[in-house]
Formats: C-alpha cells, sequence, structure tokens
C-alpha cells in the first residue's frame, strides 16, 4: 500500500515528466517558427542539439549493459544446481545456433552501407 509521502512523489514525477515534454514540444515550435526560412540555421540548431541526444543515448547505453549483466548473474546464483546447469547450457546452444545461422545466411552482406570512422 503506498503512503501519502510516496504518493506524492508520484504525482511530483509526473508532473516534472509533464512540464519537460511541454517544455519540449514548445522549444521545437519556437525553433520551428523563429528558423523556417533560414534553413541553414535551423540545421546547425539540430546539429548542436544533437550531441544532448547523442549524450542520453550513451549515457543510456552506459546503464543498461551493466544491469542487465547483474539481473542475469544473481538470477543464476539463486538458482538451484540442476536450473543453473540448465540455463547456462541453453545458453551456450543459442550462441552455437546464432553463430552458425549468421555464417549460414550472412544477414546484410547485399546492403552497401558506408564504414564508420569510429
Amino acid at each position: 500500500m503506498r503512503t501519502s509521502s510516496s504518493s506524492s512523489k508520484h504525482n511530483r514525477f509526473t508532473l516534472v515528466i509533464g512540464i519537460g515534454l511541454l517544455a519540449g514540444i514548445a522549444m521545437e515550435l519556437l525553433l520551428h517558427a523563429s528558423y523556417l526560412a533560414e534553413d541553414n540555421a535551423l540545421r546547425l540548431t539540430i546539429e548542436q542539439l544533437e550531441l544532448l541526444g547523442e549524450l542520453f543515448l550513451r549515457l543510456i547505453k552506459m546503464i543498461i549493459a551493466p544491469l542487465v549483466f547483474t539481473t542475469v548473474v544473481v538470477g543464476v546464483a539463486k538458482l538451484g544446481d540442476s536450473t543453473a546447469a540448465w540455463f547456462l547450457s541453453a545458453s551456450f546452444v543459442s550462441l552455437v545456433l546464432g553463430l552458425i545461422m549468421v555464417n549460414l545466411l550472412k544477414p546484410g552482406a547485399v546492403l552497401q552501407l558506408p564504414l564508420s570512422d569510429l
């Protein structure tokens, strides 16, 4: 059961998300309206704001991998011996099957995408 402080924190968080959503919409409308005639200025502004999006995505990736790893490790550690062996063998079989299928089917071989400089 939720307490009143938990409920107020939930409502405050919802309010902050809503304000952020409205601020993002307002910013997009403002930028679009003010730079509509100047295509080059809009492109420059988008490139500058793109850094924030890239930073956000990298932070998410940095958090997700350790979170998934620790969840799997703790889950396997709490399993019984036979269940852990089944989990590890199923993981091994799926990994081998995936490697075989990728080498046979070669997905993406017909795409001619440019290589990244990274």
